[in-house]
């Protein structure tokens, strides 16, 4: 997907998975972005190669359930879920989301910022 409308902000928010929340290691496992027109996007690291490198207790049924609600959530409740997450890190140590920050831009395209933050 990609937006072209001029100079704009999107506020990026990184869900992390950090398998062991003693060594404080996270690893960017997929990205929520907010547009300009309030749409919230999104993509995440699934199944097959891409998840086996997610070390920890945490499994695939496990990480994906979290996607799906979070996802859900957003769907229903757009940029408030996200920022109601976000608060709750403690909820779940291993899978969390986190604001990452603001950028302007002038033009968007997830897959690309996906690539960058997380592959």
């Amino acid at each position: 997907m990609s937006i072209d409308i001029g100079i704009f902000e999107i506020q990026i928010y990184l869900a992390k998975f950090m398998p062991d929340p003693r060594r404080a290691e996270p690893r960017n496992v997929g990205v929520f972005v907010r547009t300009a027109n309030d749409e919230v996007v999104s993509r995440f690291l699934v199944g097959g190669k891409e998840i086996e490198p997610l070390p920890g207790q945490m499994n695939f049924k496990e990480y994906t359930e979290t996607v799906n609600k979070w996802r859900g959530s957003v769907e229903k409740y757009g940029l408030k879920a996200l920022q109601w997450i976000g608060k709750r890190k403690s909820a779940n140590q291993k899978l969390y989301i986190e604001f990452m920050g603001g950028e302007m831009v002038e033009n968007f395209n997830i897959d690309k910022l996906f690539k960058e933050l997380v592959l």
